[in-house]
């Protein structure tokens, strides 16, 4: 099913697209309703749409910046504009961007469907014709590449692409490649250029492509030691194609093969400090990963990598940039290219912060200045400084504002469970009324709380339950219906999961108290 985001700041509009169109018919899952701009990207870390439906006007982000970031960092997503008669006069700059189709709100009932039929009719010939990695693929790999864990939570989603790793690549190598031009405009022309190029020249071998950042693209390739050479020949003809037709600069880190799919992340850290190391601002160089540490010191530097990271994961300012401080400084016994590939290794962690969160680093705080380039190419420790206090600075703001926000959407869940106890609640329906995904409301519940919200539910009901009992004089099948279970059975299974006895047990245990005189 081809995913589907709607952002719409009326809630009878949202819940009309919600309700009245049969998206299961149009081969299409609708999994997350936004009631701006801002709501729906900030959604993006748990499930990327295919498609996505946008009020023109709407507070806080309209429709037309979501175009704009998404023909930026997502062009291949579909984009549907809704609009009134009075917006048209921001048609023109739609326009501009390349959406696939407006509508008039007066007629959404029955343009939907069919504007969205013709557009999975041109998402499935198009991935027939190109060859497509599909996006869930994409976001795998990255997952991969920063992790190379898939937790419980993401592995029945990424189960049919883990297998199909296993299967595809029993053994890999990783090939890492950065492009290093000072003033160059990565538009989404030039990105889809890049990845047809890549096509084009590793054709023949099994491989997957991805882009890690607007700068940093990435292969994994099927071979052992016996492909090494034609690896490295296959790259340098990139490397020279990539100058020649594209203008792109590009230097390119090939790691040892490896063979099991945990090593991922290590083969892509690995190479991307080689990188670091023997990058000279010269000629492209292509070459492989040496896989060994050369001084002592660099295991140093690593640790204190993590140290702010840390920090800047539980907003301490402070803290991150004493520590940066303590990185810089080691540039006098390291040399300055080990410190930068430390640096390097510090901006890959701080995008993936940013990126979990919906947003883009390179664009906020550098306005889509290529900072790897300015940070390959200066020799003024100064000014790798100020850079990674930049980043730091902004990244620390960002933890802060998405914690304050978090703790809002824990305390509503709360108010919510509170309040609704005495109805049969679902997580769809908690999910709703807050306006998150609910299986990114399941994620960031029990990563904030510590605590199962199917179990935080249920202990409420049984706490109350265990009142109506004790101090009411209830009849059991009528606490089942007083805390919302229809099932008196179903009602007393879950009362012993929780308290060790059924209802009548607790019953006579709470009299035999009370006859005893204990309450």
């Amino acid at each position: 099913m081809w995913k589907v985001m709607i952002a719409d700041d009326e809630v009878f509009i949202r819940d009309g697209l919600k309700k009245l169109i049969k998206w299961d018919t149009l081969g299409c899952e609708l999994v997350y309703s936004a009631k701006n701009g801002q709501d729906l990207l900030d959604n993006f870390s748990v499930c990327i749409p295919n498609i996505v439906i946008l009020d023109i006007k709407m507070p806080i982000m309209s429709g037309l910046e979501v175009v704009a970031y998404l023909r930026e960092h997502y062009p291949e997503i579909k984009i549907v504009l809704l609009t009134a008669y009075a917006d048209f006069e921001y048609t023109k700059q739609a326009i501009l961007y390349s959406v696939n189709d407006y509508i008039v709100k007066t007629a959404i009932l029955e343009e939907i469907p069919n504007t969205i039929s013709r557009i999975v009719k041109d998402l499935e010939e198009a991935k027939v014709k190109a060859n497509i990695v599909p996006q869930g693929e994409r976001l795998f790999y990255r997952i991969l590449i920063e992790d190379s864990i898939i937790t419980d939570d993401y592995y029945f989603e990424y189960k049919h692409y883990y297998d199909s790793f296993n299967e595809k690549f029993p053994s890999f190598s990783l090939i890492l490649c950065q492009i290093v031009n000072e003033n160059i405009q990565l538009n989404s022309a030039l990105q889809k250029s890049i990845f047809d190029l890549m096509k084009t020249v590793f054709d023949g071998n099994t491989f997957r492509s991805f882009k890690v950042s607007r700068t940093e693209y990435c292969i994994i390739i099927d071979g052992d030691i016996n492909k090494k050479e034609k690896i490295e020949f296959l790259c340098n003809k990139f490397n020279n194609l990539a100058q020649s037709f594209l203008g792109i600069k590009t230097i390119i880190g090939i790691s040892r093969f490896h063979s099991r799919i945990e090593n991922v992340s290590k083969a892509y850290k690995n190479t991307l400090k080689e990188i670091m190391q023997n990058f000279d601002g010269g000629n492209n160089v292509v070459f492989f990963e040496k896989g060994k540490i050369n001084y002592v010191n660099r295991k140093e530097q690593f640790y204190i990598v993590d140290s702010i990271v840390d920090s800047i994961n539980n907003g301490r300012y402070l803290e991150s940039v004493d520590s940066l401080d303590k990185l810089i400084n080691l540039y006098n016994i390291n040399g300055l290219a080990t410190t930068k590939s430390s640096l390097i290794l510090l901006l890959a962690t701080c995008r993936k912060i940013w990126r979990d969160q919906g947003a883009d680093l390179d664009k906020v705080i550098f306005d889509n200045r290529n900072i790897d380039s300015e940070i390959l190419n200066t020799k003024k420790v100064l000014e790798l400084k100020n850079i990674f206090n930049d980043i730091i600075n902004d990244t620390v703001k960002l933890v802060l504002e998405q914690k304050e926000r978090r703790d809002d959407l824990i305390r509503d869940i709360d108010n919510y469970i509170n309040n609704n106890y005495c109805n049969r609640i679902t997580l769809d329906e908690i999910a709703n009324e807050v306006h998150v995904n609910s299986s990114y409301l399941s994620r960031i519940y029990k990563l904030k709380t510590g605590k199962n919200l199917f179990d935080v539910v249920n202990i409420k009901k049984i706490e109350k339950s265990k009142e109506y009992i004790a101090k009411y004089n209830k009849k059991i099948n009528e606490v089942a219906l007083l805390v919302g279970f229809s099932d008196s059975a179903y009602f007393s299974r879950v009362f012993k999961k929780y308290t060790g006895l059924t209802p009548k047990e607790f019953e006579r245990a709470e009299l035999s108290k009370m006859k005893s005189g204990i309450i």
